[in-house]
């Protein structure tokens, strides 16, 4: 049975098929959750209201996009939503990592390898606007295509591309500086 086939046994009743969408599609909700909120127990919370929040919703997909696509950009709302409700910012968790940043200047072959410069691109991608950072995310973490982008984010792919390229215009800033380079 095709994802199609289960969407539709879902909203004629079958709500026990709903567990095989779950199976499906679980982690990558949960990456793409973690990748925002860097917290496992957050992330936790924030998967299963995506998943209820799509089972409540399963009648108003409406079969244009993928199910994947669809439920992402619920995960992305729900992130927003969590973001806004609570007191608590992703960027505090983020910064209290850079403090732990060493210098790596004199050793830029192993950079890329290392464990800082991972904190650094986690403190880079999270300080992003928040248009800016769904697109990164969801491209260069997730490797989403361009239209599955415009989908998720209900813009035309040209936006999808100018975002992408202005991410990764102040992420290279943000690197130059951070390595001591900046112009």
């Amino acid at each position: 049975m095709n994802e199609s086939e289960i969407i539709k046994r879902v909203i004629d009743g079958a709500t026990q098929e709903f567990n095989k969408l779950v199976e499906a599609h679980f982690d990558s909700v949960y990456r793409v959750i973690f990748l925002y909120v860097k917290n496992p127990e957050i992330t936790e919370d924030l998967t299963q209201d995506t998943f209820m929040k799509a089972f409540t919703n399963i009648a108003a997909f409406r079969f244009k996009s993928s199910f994947k696509t669809w439920l992402i950009r619920i995960a992305i709302n729900t992130v927003k939503d969590y973001f806004r409700k609570s007191s608590i910012k992703n960027r505090y968790f983020v910064k209290c990592e850079l403090m732990e940043i060493q210098d790596f200047r004199s050793k830029p072959d192993e950079l890329l390898e290392s464990l800082e410069f991972k904190k650094f691109l986690d403190v880079a991608i999270s300080e992003l606007p928040e248009k800016l950072r769904i697109v990164y995310i969801l491209r260069e973490q997730e490797k989403y295509s361009y239209e599955e982008i415009a989908d998720i984010i209900k813009k035309p792919i040209g936006t999808v591309e100018s975002r992408l390229f202005n991410a990764r215009k102040i992420i290279q800033q943000k690197f130059l500086k951070w390595i001591g380079e900046e112009k």
